[in-house]
């Protein structure tokens, strides 16, 4: 029997491109670790982020702008779009400026700017503070991150001590003020809300991979981010509770597999059975 052995080559590398695409590889593989950094000051265990999801985010208490301009959470969940919410202050030492240094280094790898399809929230949690210093903050980040159009869709807050303490209660952020250190005593992470202004998902630690934020924004739109085929990338990640970590979903990636096994299956047959008929028909 005579084989057409190119043909046979570019066929089974046909069937691996096709699996390759459809494990979604092309964006990387959030199964990777997740680094944490720590923080200048020893962080007691009692206070910690304690996952709260499913809770809906306080809308209508009062936020200052870093233009003084009063607003709320409302006003951007109206947006239709997600919100990363970044609890931090805003003259931390350390911890702070390394969350949001680290953010940046994210956003500058997703495909879309704050505003287009999400929000990004930065609040001080220190009461003290006031919109001046957070329009210095907003300034300098927006430099440093260098996308136009981000100054629309990441915003700098203040708020008083009430509005404060309902937010981070309600989405599980612990902290502590230290006397002696004079400094707040928190861990680092982010917390999407989704568009109906529930909580979706945490992202814990001071670095959040681009891949993993992209996955978690794009469950949190409610279908309104991402083009179809980021869509149908998502769709075949879960999130595992243990690792923290969206992971490729096994049972689905099972019957993938499955599908292109015996996707080469029949297109090996046929470029055996092509050169056969046509060495039959030439006799």
């Amino acid at each position: 029997m005579f084989i057409d052995r190119n043909r046979f080559q570019r066929v089974q590398l046909q069937a691996i491109a096709a699996v390759v695409v459809l494990l979604g590889l092309m964006y990387g593989t959030p199964a990777l670790a997740e680094s944490t950094v720590a923080g200048p000051t020893p962080i007691p265990a009692d206070i910690q982020i304690t996952e709260k999801l499913g809770t809906s985010v306080p809308k209508d208490l009062k936020f200052t702008r870093e233009d003084g301009t009063k607003t709320t959470l409302k006003a951007y969940l109206d947006k239709g779009q997600p919100i990363v919410l970044v609890p931090v202050y805003y003259s931390c030492p350390l911890l702070c400026n390394i969350t949001l240094n680290r953010l940046i280094d994210t956003l500058k790898e997703l495909d879309w700017v704050p505003g287009n399809g999400y929000q990004v929230v930065t609040f001080s949690i220190d009461p003290r503070e006031d919109h001046t210093l957070a329009k210095v903050k907003k300034a300098a980040y927006m430099e440093t991150l260098n996308r136009p159009g981000s100054e629309f869709g990441w915003h700098f807050l203040t708020a008083e001590r009430a509005t404060i303490k309902a937010v981070t209660d309600a989405i599980g952020f612990g902290y502590r003020y230290d006397e002696g250190k004079m400094e707040y005593l928190h861990r680092a992470g982010l917390i999407v809300v989704n568009t109906d202004g529930v909580v979706s998902r945490y992202f814990h630690g001071a670095y959040t991979p681009p891949v993993q934020l992209t996955l978690g924004l794009i469950k949190a739109a409610d279908g309104r981010l991402g083009s179809f085929k980021e869509k149908v990338w998502a769709s075949i990640f879960e999130y595992e509770k243990s690792q923290k970590k969206y992971i490729l979903d096994e049972d689905i990636v099972l019957v993938a597999l499955g599908l292109m096994v015996t996707t080469l299956i029949v297109l090996t047959f046929v470029a055996f059975r092509r050169p056969r008929r046509r060495a039959e028909s030439g006799t």
